[in-house]
């Protein structure tokens, strides 16, 4: 919280990272996303939302409560971009979604640890794939940023993309390599792995034993 109130994100960077709560609030319900929204902190206000920072705050006053919410509160205290960011993010349901803001190493660790591109609360909603395209459409996603991440990640497996396939679909193609380069199987080694490995493989794919 006191990273937030004075706009230190790369500390408040390195307390997420190492698990700190990022709801945890103090006696009278404040917490860093609450924080943030009072004062304006855009930047704050994107990062903990990517560790799913919650956006509702049940705050004391001296002897009165109310419920509020980061976009009202935003709002409230005339903080009007940061209220219709929270606005344009309020159905985004994975830190996937964030990819304009969380860093290329984090990205990678979340599309290996099994991330949906495809992830939406409802039908309509913007998914991190969708998102990715849309700052491709705007240049603003050259190689090596978390949307050009994305955008390779929804690319049918190949050598170049199995990095960024979950861990049992990544085991599941090593098991179809080594199928592959049996003797058993009687197929040029080019044909198995450009071909018939990208049909096999799947980000949902996961190596059956037995």
């Amino acid at each position: 919280m006191l990273a937030v109130l004075n706009g230190h994100i790369h500390t408040a960077t390195v307390l997420l990272e190492s698990d700190a709560d990022a709801s945890l609030s103090d006696k009278d319900g404040h917490t860093p996303m609450s924080c943030a929204c009072q004062y304006g902190h855009l930047a704050a206000a994107k990062l903990l939302s990517s560790y799913g920072a919650s956006r509702h705050f049940d705050l004391s006053f001296g002897s009165q409560k109310t419920h509020e919410t980061a976009e009202a509160l935003a709002k409230f205290h005339g903080h009007l971009t940061l209220a219709a960011w929270l606005r344009d993010s309020c159905k985004w349901t994975t830190p996937l979604h964030h990819i304009a803001v969380i860093s290329t190493s984090r990205t990678l660790a979340l599309l290996r640890a099994g991330a949906s591109i495809n992830a939406k609360d409802q039908e309509g909603d913007l998914t991190p794939l969708a998102l990715a395209c849309e700052l491709h459409a705007k240049g603003e996603a050259p190689n090596g940023t978390p949307a050009a991440l994305v955008l390779k990640a929804a690319q049918p497996w190949s050598p170049e993309t199995h990095s960024l396939f979950p861990a049992a679909a990544r085991a599941y193609a090593v098991q179809m390599m080594l199928i592959g380069h049996s003797k058993s199987a009687r197929l040029p080694a080019d044909l198995w792995m450009h071909i018939i490995m990208p049909y096999l493989v799947s980000r949902d794919s996961k190596r059956r034993c037995g």
